[in-house]
């Protein structure tokens, strides 16, 4: 019990610390290095470990700026799903017209 309460402490402080949590910073990579091979501990630099034998780790300042992106990836995603709802709202309507439904 007191080994997960240390892990989530050091991840509560990691998420303070740069602001992100880790699936985002995870989505931020995957964008900069698509496929890369990784595994990240917390939210830091520190915490990423490369596995990938193709493309090469970034370096600190390449992961800073791969966080920079998170925010316009975030809002790119937010728009998709408002995008896909909107179309998936439309086909009922269709759909409703077609059976003669109101």
């Amino acid at each position: 019990m007191k080994r997960i309460l240390l892990l989530i402490s050091i991840l509560m402080v990691s998420i303070q610390c740069y602001g992100y949590r880790p699936d985002e910073i995870s989505k931020a990579l995957q964008d900069k290095y698509p496929g890369a091979l990784y595994t990240l501990y917390g939210t830091g630099y520190e915490g990423l470990v490369w596995h990938d034998k193709v493309q090469k780790k970034p370096t600190k300042t390449e992961f800073n700026q791969a966080l920079n992106k998170i925010p316009e990836i975030l809002a790119v995603e937010e728009e998709v799903k408002a995008i896909e709802k909107e179309e998936k709202n439309q086909r009922k309507v269709n759909a409703k017209a077609r059976l003669g439904i109101k």
